[in-house]
């Protein structure tokens, strides 16, 4: 007996949990839609920005801050598990951190990997790639969106070359990000590109530089 929940697993495939024959404590062995249960909230509990800034003797600095909080996603695309089990091997892809999948073949030019976080990839079957817990990403970050930092000449050398006011600044963008989610995917858009794959061009960490002058 063998269904898209993959009874009769081998070693290497995941295994499901029977709910609901645990929930009638009448177990039948067999795991199918009924065993289904609500995990994890796709929404966020909360999304939020902070600035802050602070200026002292010319010096000033402002940071933009942003993120959300409780928020669950189970990335279930061909560029999280590497291997497409269902379109097959013309559909999958190849990223650094899929080879960490299941191995127990010695004679693989891998080695083996028994402790993997990737069950072992299947073709014209996507039963190791079901929504289900294991791989239900915490899609929560904390990100640097802006930074500046800048220095304002004092007002008498200012007015000396003719003007109000000079600034010299320096500013970065997207200076870093913490979060638990897979290294494949940005927490701001892991819902986006073709199909909602998540395979969109990452942000860009851009770094600027400029003067703001009053005459």
């Amino acid at each position: 007996y063998n269904t898209k929940y993959g009874e009769k697993a081998q070693p290497g495939d995941v295994i499901f949990l029977d709910i609901a024959g645990e929930k009638s404590n009448t177990p039948d062995g067999k795991i199918t839609d009924a065993d289904k249960t609500k995990i994890g909230k796709g929404m966020p509990d909360w999304t939020f920005g902070l600035s802050l800034g602070a200026d002292w003797k010319g010096f000033d600095i402002r940071m933009f801050w942003q993120g959300t909080l409780k928020r669950d996603y189970f990335q279930g695309s061909y560029y999280f598990w590497g291997a497409n089990g269902r379109q097959g091997p013309w559909f999958s892809t190849a990223l650094k951190g899929h080879d960490d999948y299941f191995r127990n073949d010695e004679t693989s030019p891998l080695g083996t990997n028994l402790n993997s976080y990737y069950p072992r990839p299947l073709f014209n079957t996507d039963k190791n790639q079901q929504s289900q817990t294991k791989y239900l990403q915490d899609a929560s970050y904390l990100r640097l969106k802006n930074l500046q930092i800048g220095y304002s000449l004092p007002h008498n050398i200012v007015q000396k070359m003719g003007m109000q006011h000079l600034r010299i600044f320096a500013s970065g963008e997207n200076l870093f990000t913490i979060t638990s989610l897979i290294d494949f995917f940005d927490p701001e858009s892991i819902e986006g590109g073709s199909w909602g794959h998540g395979n969109v061009y990452p942000l860009s960490r851009t770094f600027s530089f400029g003067l703001n002058v009053t005459f």
